[in-house]
C-alpha cells in the first residue's frame, strides 16, 4: 500500500467509524509542549502528518459521515495528524455542507483560538449546534506567551470572550496546560481556573498534567523525581477544586481509582443532574435497573438510553439510595446529563479480561496483562475485584518514546520485545508457557502500532501466545 492510499484508508476508517472528518495537518507549530516536534521525516509516523485535501473531496466525502451523531473536525481518531482547522481555507464551506447534510446532531470544532474568522463568528447561529473545545492552554498572557509561540494570545483571549458571547447553539469547552512548577506553577493553573468559572458559557476546564518524549523531557524536568512531585502539588491542589460548583475541572491523565465505586466526579452547572442536586461525591448504583461495573459503563449506560433515564444515586453523605428519573432525555443534547465521570475501562473490556483468564487457567497457563506504570494500581485492582486469578499485571517501560510517556495507548511492540528482555521479566523469559495479553488500544483497525510493526507478524514470531483486550 503505497502513502497516498495508505492515508485515504485511514481517512476512510476516521469518517466511516468515527464521524471524524479530517481537514488538515497545517498548524502554528508553536506550542512548546507539542508531541508532533517528536516525529521526523524518517520516522513512519511521519506519513501520517504530511497530507492535503482539497474542499471539494471532503465535501464529497461529508456522505460518508452518520448524520445521526456528533460529527468531529480537528480531534484525531486515528493516527492521522489534525492540524488547526481554522487554518484550512475551505472550512467555512465544509461547515455548511456538513451542516446540510447533518441536520440536528453537533459539529464539534478543536480550535487553538487564534485563527477564528469573521466569517465563523457571523455563521455560528446557523451552523449550531457547535461544541468548541478551545485549546487555550493558560489565561494569563505572559504564560500563553511562554507555552504557544504563535504571537497571537491577545486574539485568542478576544475570540474566546466573543465566544463567551454566543447564544445556545454553541458549547464551550476550554483546556489548559500544565507544564512544570516554573512555567505554569499551581497557583497560576488555580487563578485560571477562577477566572474561567466567571464565564457561564464555559461547560468543562480540562488541565492536561505534562507528557514528553525522551527529547523533550529534560526541557522540562531535572529528573522524574520533579516530574513525579509536580504532578503530586498538582493533584493535592485540585483535591476540592469541584466541591464548590463552577465548570467541572477534569485532570488528565490521571491513574484511575482502584476503588471500584462509580462516584461523581463532578456536575455541569445547569445541567439535570444540577437541578436535582446531584453532586460530586455521589455514587451512581444503578442505570436504568443495570449495575455498572466501571464509570465508563456508567456513562454509556445512560448515553445509550432512549427518552428516560432512571439513575439510582447514593449520597456521598450515606443514607438510603434514590431514584431519579430525567425524563424527555436525548442522549445528543443532554450528554450524562451533567454527571462527569473519570474514565476508566470499559465493560467489553472487563469482558474480554475475564474471559482471557478463564481461557489462561484452562490451559494450565498465567497471563501477564501489559500496562504502564500509570495505570498499573488501577489495572491490578480489576484483577483483584472481578476474581482473575490467573492474570497478573505488569507495567512495562515506553522506550518507543521515552520521556515521561506512560500511556498504554503509546506502547508499540518493540517496547514488549525490550522490555520482556530486561531483569525484572527474567521469569517471564523462562516460562514459555506465559500469555501475554495486549491492550488494543496499541494497535489501529488494521492491527499495526505506532512503528508500522503488524500484530498478526508478532504473534507468528513470538514464543508466547497473545490475548488482545
Amino acid at each position: 500500500m503505497n502513502g497516498e492510499n495508505k492515508i485515504m484508508n485511514y481517512i476512510l476508517y476516521s469518517e466511516a467509524e468515527h464521524n471524524v472528518l479530517p481537514l488538515c495537518s497545517l498548524c502554528h507549530n508553536g506550542c512548546v509542549f507539542c508531541s508532533h516536534k517528536n516525529i521526523g521525516r524518517s520516522d513512519y509516523l511521519y506519513g501520517f502528518y504530511d497530507y492535503k485535501r482539497e474542499t471539494d473531496e471532503i465535501i464529497e466525502h461529508i456522505d460518508f459521515l452518520d448524520p445521526s451523531k456528533k460529527v468531529f473536525i480537528g480531534e484525531s481518531a486515528t493516527k492521522i495528524f489534525e492540524g488547526e482547522p481554522f487554518l484550512f481555507k475551505g472550512l467555512m464551506e465544509v461547515l455548511k455542507a456538513v451542516r446540510k447534510r447533518v441536520k440536528k446532531s453537533a459539529i464539534s470544532i478543536t480550535t487553538s483560538g487564534g485563527f477564528i474568522t469573521d466569517e465563523f463568528f457571523d455563521a455560528a447561529a446557523s451552523l449550531g449546534p457547535v461544541e468548541m473545545n478551545f485549546s487555550l492552554n493558560s489565561f494569563d498572557e505572559k504564560i500563553r506567551d511562554k507555552i504557544v509561540l504563535d504571537k497571537k494570545t491577545q486574539r485568542v483571549f478576544a475570540n474566546f470572550e466573543r465566544l463567551c458571547a454566543m447564544g445556545d447553539y454553541l458549547k464551550l469547552s476550554v483546556s489548559l496546560m500544565a507544564i512544570n512548577e516554573k512555567t505554569t506553577p499551581v497557583e497560576s493553573l488555580l487563578e485560571d481556573i477562577r477566572k474561567l468559572r466567571l464565564y457561564s458559557k464555559v461547560s468543562v476546564i480540562k488541565v492536561f498534567l505534562p507528557r514528553f518524549a525522551e527529547n523533550q523531557f529534560l526541557n522540562f524536568f531535572t529528573d522524574y523525581g520533579a516530574f513525579r512531585d509536580y504532578c503530586e502539588k498538582v493533584k493535592s491542589s485540585f483535591a476540592n477544586i469541584n466541591g464548590g460548583g463552577g465548570a467541572p475541572v477534569i485532570l488528565e491523565p490521571l491513574e484511575p481509582d482502584c476503588g471500584g465505586e462509580i462516584i461523581v466526579h463532578s456536575v455541569m452547572a445547569g445541567s439535570k443532574a444540577a437541578e436535582v442536586f446531584i453532586k460530586p461525591g455521589d455514587r451512581i448504583k444503578e442505570v436504568n435497573g443495570a449495575a455498572p461495573v466501571s464509570k465508563t459503563h456508567a456513562y454509556k449506560l445512560i448515553t445509550s438510553s432512549k427518552k428516560r433515564v432512571l439513575v439510582t444515586v447514593e449520597d456521598s453523605a450515606g443514607g438510603p439510595p434514590k431514584n431519579i428519573v430525567f425524563s424527555e432525555y436525548n442522549a445528543e443534547r443532554d450528554g450524562a446529563c451533567g454527571i462527569v465521570f473519570t474514565a476508566d475501562m470499559p465493560a467489553q473490556t472487563i469482558e474480554k479480561l475475564k474471559h482471557a483468564g478463564e481461557v489462561i487457567a484452562e490451559n494450565g497457563k498465567r497471563g501477564i496483562i501489559v500496562t504502564t506504570p500509570l495505570s498499573l494500581g488501577y489495572i491490578r485492582g480489576v484483577l483483584e475485584r472481578f476474581e482473575i486469578p490467573a492474570l497478573e499485571a505488569a507495567a512495562f517501560k515506553n522506550c518507543r518514546f521515552g520521556g515521561n510517556i506512560d500511556c498504554v495507548g503509546l506502547l508499540t511492540l518493540n517496547d514488549i520485545k525490550l522490555n520482556i528482555g530486561l531483569d525484572a521479566f527474567e521469569s517471564l523469559r523462562k516460562d514459555k508457557t506465559a500469555a501475554l495479553v495486549l491492550s488494543s488500544l496499541m494497535f489501529d483497525h488494521l492491527g499495526y502500532d505506532l512503528n508500522g510493526e503488524n500484530l498478526s507478524e508478532f504473534i507468528s514470531k513470538t514464543e508466547y501466545s497473545v490475548i488482545t483486550v
